[in-house]
């Protein structure tokens, strides 16, 4: 498990949103890219993207959908604990078609990422649990997206993290392992 910094500052509206965004440093390149050939260059990996996921966990969570949604080629699967799924970087203003490309709000409709992904919402905020449960109905195959919504659950750090080992047994099970010998 390899677990990147995402973003450059704590200035929310100035997040890089996990993309190469005119003008800024590439975050997209490096997420998508950089760290990939690190890990592989110094650590001993399976090949192929079938044992390749993401796991994010609010903002973590629109970087590993859109990361996976862009680039099937690397991934097979991510699991989004309580993501969002529109870039909201004001850094993005003049980038507007930049910024759609960018968007998995968009990406997930499109149908070009053979990709797996387990879409979670807390429970105990409606509204935001609807729009995790519509985002996950817009997916267009091959795109296939699971939703589980964690009854009581919060946007808080607390609730985050009874949701990891249920999304690392969701991963375990959609990502392929190291084969036995024997």
């Amino acid at each position: 498990m390899i677990m990147p910094v995402q973003n450059l500052t704590s200035d929310v509206e100035r997040s890089l949103d996990c993309s190469d965004i005119p003008g800024q440093p590439r975050m997209g390149t490096w997420l998508s890219e950089d760290v990939p050939d690190f890990v592989r260059a110094n650590f001993r990996t399976l090949e192929g993207r079938d044992s390749w996921g993401l796991l994010g966990v609010s903002n973590g969570a629109f970087c590993s959908a859109k990361l996976a949604l862009q680039r099937p080629d690397l991934y097979k699967a991510a699991a989004l604990v309580d993501g969002y799924f529109k870039p909201d970087s004001t850094l993005w203003k003049g980038h507007e078609a930049e910024q759609a490309a960018n968007s998995p709000d968009v990406l997930v409709g499109q149908g070009k990422a053979d990709v797996r992904l387990l879409a979670t919402a807390g429970g105990a905020n409606a509204f935001e649990a609807e729009l995790v449960k519509n985002w996950a109905a817009r997916a267009a195959a091959p795109t296939t997206v699971e939703y589980y919504e964690q009854p009581g659950g919060q946007h808080l750090t607390v609730d985050f993290a009874k949701m990891i080992p249920k999304a690392l047994e969701w991963l375990t099970a959609n990502l392929a392992g190291p084969q036995s010998d024997g």
